[in-house]
């Protein structure tokens, strides 16, 4: 099921909640599009709970980490309020592109969100910039009817059948002035701070949607970067839209225009390649050397199948591994008879828990002497030669950042790829790369400028 048919599903159970109960709407939207993308791939047995990691580390409060977390939680500073104007991060922007943060701490008068839940990801924020948050957001009453309301949600999603939602006008009502006087504390704080905008790498979690409401309620914008880049059209895929934020800044036109389909494209720009600049850019090329090396970015098998092709079964299955079985010869090819090194990049989620078993497949290409990466993605792109994968933005960073780049052909894979990368067969790849000679270049045009993301305002679109 892709985005659009995902959408006019939501808009079937709530679609009426939207213009009384704007807060709620925005929570329940983002559940259900979460829960909806999981029963189509038979994953339906958890709740999806924005609120979970922030109270469930209570429930282990014995272990040292938590301990640990707990005191440097309670013992970090606030952020003095000042009247420089100030830029609020959110903590995924750290998580999503600690290299730009870095450029944002050095350039502007940054603020970061700290809460219990993030706060293990924050060791290296600078503690003069940050903001502990919990307080702002949660409550328990809060959590309460949040619960009651996910569990209405969840039931008839499990039950396909639409809500009747007069008959929980009192709880959508408790709910949504809940959520308005966080909307509210939010949006006070926001002004006595000086804060002029909000950046983020999502704007579909619990603490960024309530952000979002606050910064639209001050009429100042919200910005998200997207994570990466997709070579699928909406009507392929689950593509990332700008459901919250004011903007949602995509790396390529490719992109913009694989969103077309999105009835707001208003609030889509194309804003470049955001993870390094060229002074980043200069320190890779300066700590790795390029290799005869050609690197893989293998990826999971629900990335290929679970919202954009058929269903994920023995058919599937058995394509993947022939696939994956015949590159892996010609790969041997190339090893053996023209000398190149071969590095398989495992994506994250390459586990038997998600349903891909690589086990077999890491065990077989440690036999033919293939490495796997245990490194960074810079690293594997800037000691390669050659990258190749299927549907995987890392094949647009590696073009970006000066590799030989080609695309595989896989059959469940949807016919529309990235632009300007060579779209190549499994069978054919070696005969390709032996006549890749030409050196590659970094593409600098098309790194995101850092002044123009930050100058960019509300009145603009």
């Amino acid at each position: 099921m892709n985005y659009l048919q995902i959408r006019k599903e939501i808009e079937r159970n709530i679609g009426e909640l939207e213009v009384n109960y704007p807060i709620a709407y925005s929570l329940a939207f983002d559940f259900l599009k979460r829960q909806i993308s999981r029963k189509n791939i038979g994953d339906f047995n958890k709740v999806s709970h924005p609120l979970l990691s922030n109270y469930s580390s209570f429930r282990s409060f014995k272990r040292p980490r938590f301990l640990t977390n707990l005191f440097k939680y309670l013992t970090w500073p606030r952020s003095e309020i000042n009247k420089k104007e100030k830029i609020l991060i959110s903590f995924s922007l750290v998580f999503r592109f600690p290299y730009l943060y870095k450029r944002l701490l050095e350039n502007y008068n940054i603020i970061t969100l700290v809460t219990k839940s993030n706060l293990h990801q924050l060791s290296n924020v600078n503690r003069n910039y940050t903001l502990r948050a919990d307080t702002l957001f949660y409550s328990q009453d809060q959590n309460k009817l949040i619960n009651d309301f996910h569990e209405i949600l969840f039931e008839a999603i499990c039950n396909d059948k639409k809500i009747n939602w007069e008959q929980y006008s009192h709880l959508l009502t408790s709910l949504e002035e809940t959520l308005t006087k966080k909307v509210h504390k939010l949006s006070e704080w926001i002004k006595t701070s000086n804060i002029s905008q909000y950046i983020s790498a999502y704007s579909d979690r619990f603490e960024e949607i309530l952000l979002c409401h606050a910064f639209k309620k001050l009429n100042l914008v919200s910005k998200e970067i997207c994570h990466g880049v997709n070579a699928h059209s909406l009507k392929y895929s689950d593509n990332v839209v700008p459901e919250n934020a004011d903007i949602l800044y995509v790396w390529s036109q490719q992109y913009y225009d694989n969103t077309i389909e999105f009835t707001d494209t208003s609030r889509l720009k194309v804003c470049g390649y955001p993870k390094y600049d060229e002074k980043q850019i200069s320190h890779f090329q300066k700590k790795y050397s390029r290799k005869k090396l050609i690197t893989f970015f293998s990826q999971s098998t629900y990335d290929i199948g679970a919202t954009t092709s058929p269903e994920i079964n023995d058919e599937f299955i058995a394509e993947e591994r022939r696939f994956r079985e015949a590159l892996i010869e010609k790969l041997k090819i190339l090893k053996e008879k023209h000398g190149y090194y071969i590095r398989f990049r495992y994506h994250p989620g390459e586990t038997s828990a998600n349903g891909v078993d690589r086990v077999s497949e890491k065990s077989l290409i440690s036999k033919l002497g293939f490495e796997t990466s245990t490194g960074s993605l810079e690293q594997d792109i800037f000691e390669s030669e050659v990258c190749i994968g299927v549907n995987t933005s890392c094949l647009y960073e590696a073009n970006i950042l000066g590799c030989h780049v080609f695309q595989l052909d896989f059959k469940y894979c949807p016919s529309v790829h990235f632009k300007n990368i060579p779209l190549v067969s499994e069978k054919d790849i070696h005969k390709i790369i032996l006549t890749s000679t030409s050196p590659p270049k970094i593409l600098y045009k098309q790194l995101l400028n850092i002044n123009s993301l930050v100058k960019d305002c509300i009145s603009s679109f």
